[in-house]
């Protein structure tokens, strides 16, 4: 069984996994948007799915299947891969439809729908601090992206539905983690993913090109280091520590759409860009303190061993 791992250190680390997954993410994220113009959500997910399991199977072995065995709470993983499959159609599927400012806008309430959550549920204490930074995040997100006017609700509807569910995924990863390893949690959501979409294969499954096989090589890759990073993270800070930490991914997205459809940000996008560093950091400081506090506080080698052997 895999404990979480706690302590301020624990946070900061959990702090750096996050952020490098919303990088891979965003080029993740990236790939998405090209393929799901002639493909199904489906069919992506299925491919997506189909590279991650192999992948968890190289790394975990036959651990990943002992330990979902053995795991308690083996309904509530079951319930989380379901809900993260669901999730990740959703996003796909208001891909095809939204512009990507109107996409990553909308999508980025996850983070405060997460943070409630935790409140919720895991019964976790959020200092103002925090939500000063979730809102100035988001404040940032909207300024940055400056969303048109919305002219079709069908696809803001689904996209509303994936971020709900991606939090609630998000919720239940932290609920179950300390009874499965990352590899394992990876395996199941992936298997869950894979025969959803096997099921509804007779009504998406059309033959891909070279370039789109590509492409879901790069989806696949990328969302499996992503997605291990972001658990290891999870792990290891609390969900409203790693909700606002989301918003990171947005800044990555603005140099991908440079690159890949040359957009060129306008200055309210660097304006609105600013504040979220600004939270993230503000973040980052508030949890560094933290830990020098914890350090200070701590007791000595030779108390904190008794207290241990106890």
């Amino acid at each position: 069984m895999m404990r979480p791992v706690n302590g301020s250190g624990g946070v900061l680390v959990g702090t750096a996994c996050i952020v490098a997954a919303w990088l891979l993410f965003s080029l993740h994220d990236a790939a998405i948007k090209l393929l799901v113009t002639e493909l199904s959500p489906w069919q992506v997910l299925f491919a997506r799915s189909a590279m991650i399991l192999p992948l968890c199977v190289l790394i975990g072995g036959r651990r990943c299947t002992r330990n979902l065995a053995a795991a308690p709470a083996r309904g509530q993983l079951v319930l989380g891969a379901v809900v993260y499959a669901l999730a990740w159609v959703a996003y796909y599927a208001a891909a095809r439809h939204l512009q990507l400012a109107e996409l990553e806008t909308i999508y980025y309430v996850s983070p405060v729908i997460t943070t409630v959550l935790a409140i919720l549920f895991l019964k976790e204490q959020v200092p103002l601090a925090r939500w000063t930074a979730l809102v100035v995040g988001f404040a940032g997100v909207v300024l940055a992206c400056q969303p048109s006017a919305v002219r079709d609700v069908m696809p803001v509807a689904v996209l509303l539905l994936g971020a709900g569910l991606w939090a609630v995924a998000m919720i239940l990863v932290r609920k179950t983690g300390c009874e499965v390893t990352t590899e394992a949690q990876m395996f199941l959501n992936g298997a869950v993913s894979l025969l959803l979409c096997g099921v509804a294969a007779p009504w998406w499954w059309t033959l891909p090109s070279p370039h789109e096989l590509g492409l879901m090589a790069l989806v696949g890759g990328a969302g499996f280091v992503a997605q291990y990073l972001l658990y290891e993270g999870i792990r290891r800070a609390p969900a409203s520590v790693a909700a606002p930490l989301e918003y990171t991914g947005l800044l990555w997205s603005f140099v991908l759409g440079f690159l890949i459809w040359g957009d060129v940000p306008a200055g309210v996008v660097f304006a609105g860009a600013g504040l979220i560093l600004l939270s993230g950091f503000a973040l980052i400081a508030l949890e560094w303190r933290q830990a020098r506090s914890g350090a200070e506080g701590a007791a000595p080698p030779r108390e904190a061993a008794v207290v241990a052997a106890s």
